[in-house]
């Protein structure tokens, strides 16, 4: 048998918020999600990058077509992208030269903008 107890933290942690709610409750703003779920906010990552970024999007594009890159004078970048799962794209980024890069996609709640540096 396993068990497990939840004992109250000591000191400072028990100090109540400005609420009056005791500091070690947990309040939940969001919902909790397993990590299949669709991601809850837009961002590239890493960043900066050598050769290979991700991008996530809360709301999902139509198709591939719907996300583009443009170097740093705005110039529309060839773009090798694959997508992983709903709303989480990979972008081979290793072809480039050095680096601002900006990368456009086309969602349902409008056009989202990333700036990347490619090192």
């Amino acid at each position: 048998d396993i068990r497990v107890s939840i004992c109250p933290p000591v000191g400072s942690f028990m100090r109540a918020n400005n609420s009056g709610t005791p500091a070690n409750s947990l309040s939940v703003s969001e919902p909790v999600t397993d990590k299949d779920s669709k991601p809850y906010e837009d961002k590239i990552y890493p960043n900066p990058a050598h050769s290979t970024i991700r991008l996530q999007l809360k709301d999902d594009v139509q198709s591939s077509g719907d996300i583009r890159m443009y170097d740093g004078v705005g110039k529309l970048t060839v773009l090798s992208s694959r997508r992983i799962n709903t709303g989480l794209y990979e972008i081979n980024v290793s072809g480039l030269s050095p680096g601002i890069y900006i990368i456009q996609a086309k969602t349902a709640a409008g056009i989202k903008t990333f700036k990347f540096i490619k090192m």
